[in-house]
């Protein structure tokens, strides 16, 4: 449950942005993705907290876990692999 929060505290976008000179076309593509509209969806709050509940929500509180019946399947309608 760590690594999420570590991995936005380390500021990936920030550290890629100051490691391209500035004459670069990668930067000047980078910071055109980033000022999307797109991005701007995703990465907002309401969008990012919905992902993040309902990830957990999928986890740890529905029954698509595999059977403890040694033949295998699912305790659930989902695809078990």
């Amino acid at each position: 449950m760590g690594a999420p929060l570590l991995l936005a505290l380390s500021a990936p976008v920030t550290l890629a942005l100051r490691g391209t000179p500035r004459r670069v076309r990668v930067r000047a593509r980078l910071l055109r993705v980033l000022r999307s509209r797109a991005v701007r969806a995703i990465s907002a709050p309401a969008v990012v907290l919905v992902v993040a509940v309902g990830s957990l929500y999928g986890l740890y509180l529905t029954r698509c876990t595999p059977s403890p019946r040694p033949t295998g399947g699912c305790t659930s309608r989902c695809i078990c692999t």
